[in-house]
This record gives structure tokens, C-alpha cells and sequence, in this order.
């Protein structure tokens, strides 16, 4: 395996730190922070299946979200949609993890969820994209769903890494 550019250890440190500025709460309802890991990973779901119909269960109709770079804003569902529909035809891998979700305010939940993006370009090409997605939830119904999201990537992101074939035989 060959990295094209390797991301450097100093450029960590230029990484935002959480956008929660509240003492962390638990969520009262269990079923809260359940429902909203749930949300979380039907998102990578919707991305690697290309089922972007899915985003209907994740995103509030009128959500405000940016991903970036270049951190440009997108306003509503179909936007956001459209925003990711560049993963079409691009193998995909969305990895999130260490997903803490603070309920300060119980009908407002926000959650600080990591992410590793793995977009396969071809059989030898793949691009990696590390960050941060920083979301605040609303309540429509039975089901909580992103009102607002903010996308934070690692300096130096997106960076490719070119592999050789493997065989067994």
C-alpha cells in the first residue's frame, strides 16, 4: 500500500473541539439516544446502499446542514440529498463511531458522532475522510431527526491511497 498523503500528526491538533458547550446530561428516555444511534447509522446506510429515499427517516424536511469541504450550506431535504448523491456509482464504506448524545435540553438532543469515509474511486484508487458530524435532533411524531447538521473533517482530507491487487493464489 502506497499513501499519496499521509495526514500529519500536527494537523490534529487544528481539529474543532466539540461544539457541545453544555455539561453533558444523559437522555431521560432510553429509547432517545437508541433512536438517534439508530438515525446514525441509517445515514451510512442510505450513503453505502444508495438509498437516499432513507434520508426521510434521518433529516427533518426544512434540515440545515453543510458537509464539507467546502462547508457550503444546504437548506432542506432535497438539497441534502442531492448534496450526497455524488456517492451514486462510487463504492462506499461510512464507518461512524464514538456517538455521545447529550441530552442538556430533553427536547433538543444533540449528538458528536465520528466518522471514517471510505470511497472506493477504482481497483487500485481509494480516498479516506476522517471527522466529525455535530447534530441537533428535533421530534416529528414518534421519531427524532437531524434539524441541523455541521460537518468538521480533518485537515488535510480528503487523502488518497493507491493499493497493489492481492491474490491468494
Amino acid at each position: 500500500m502506497r499513501l499519496s498523503h499521509l495526514l500529519p500528526l500536527a494537523t490534529l491538533s487544528l481539529f474543532p473541539r466539540s461544539s457541545l458547550t453544555r455539561a453533558y446530561t444523559p437522555c431521560i428516555d432510553p429509547n432517545t439516544e437508541l433512536q438517534i444511534r439508530n438515525r446514525l447509522a441509517l445515514f451510512a446506510q442510505a450513503i453505502d446502499f444508495d438509498q437516499y429515499s432513507l434520508f426521510r427517516e434521518v433529516f427533518t424536511a426544512n434540515v440545515n446542514a453543510t458537509f464539507g469541504p467546502p462547508y457550503t450550506p444546504y437548506i432542506g431535504l432535497q438539497a441534502v440529498e442531492e448534496a450526497n448523491s455524488f456517492f451514486k456509482n462510487v463504492t462506499t464504506q461510512i464507518s461512524i463511531s464514538s456517538i455521545v448524545v447529550n441530552c442538556t435540553d430533553q427536547q433538543a438532543p444533540e449528538s458528536v458522532s465520528y466518522f471514517l469515509a471510505t470511497n472506493f474511486v477504482n481497483e487500485t484508487d481509494l480516498s479516506l475522510s476522517y471527522g466529525k458530524y455535530f447534530d441537533q435532533w428535533v421530534k416529528e411524531g414518534a421519531a427524532w431527526k437531524i434539524q441541523q447538521r455541521r460537518t468538521s473533517v480533518v485537515p488535510g482530507n480528503p487523502f488518497s491511497v493507491q493499493i497493489t491487487p492481492f491474490s491468494f493464489a
